[in-house]
C-alpha cells in the first residue's frame, strides 16, 4: 500500500511544493483548470497560526516546550502571494 502523508499547513504554506508532491504521487502531469475551486490557501490561511491571539504567552511557552516536534514553524514560510509569484515565474 502506498501512502503519502501531507500536513494541512503544508497545503497552505508550501502549496505549490506540496501539490507537486501529490501530483507526482498520483501520476498527474498538469494542474486542473479550476485548481482553487475546492481548496484555496488564501482563504484557508486564516484558520492557521491562531494560537498567538488565543493563548497567553505562558500557554504558548508550555506548548512549545512540550510539543516542539509537532509545532509548525509558520515564520519560516513565504506568504501565499509570494509563493504564487515564485511558482508562476518558474513555470514560464
Amino acid at each position: 500500500m502506498n501512502v503519502l502523508n501531507i500536513q494541512y499547513e503544508d497545503l497552505i504554506y508550501k502549496y505549490y511544493e506540496t501539490t507537486e508532491k501529490i501530483m507526482n504521487f498520483l501520476g498527474l502531469e498538469k494542474r486542473p483548470e479550476n485548481e482553487f475551486k475546492f481548496f484555496n490557501p488564501d482563504i484557508s490561511v486564516k484558520y492557521t497560526n491562531i494560537y498567538p491571539n488565543e493563548c497567553t504567552q505562558e500557554e504558548i511557552d508550555e506548548i512549545s516546550d512540550r510539543l516542539t516536534g509537532y509545532l509548525y514553524r509558520f515564520e519560516q514560510y513565504r506568504s501565499i502571494s509570494e509563493q504564487k509569484k515564485i511558482y508562476w515565474e518558474g513555470t514560464k
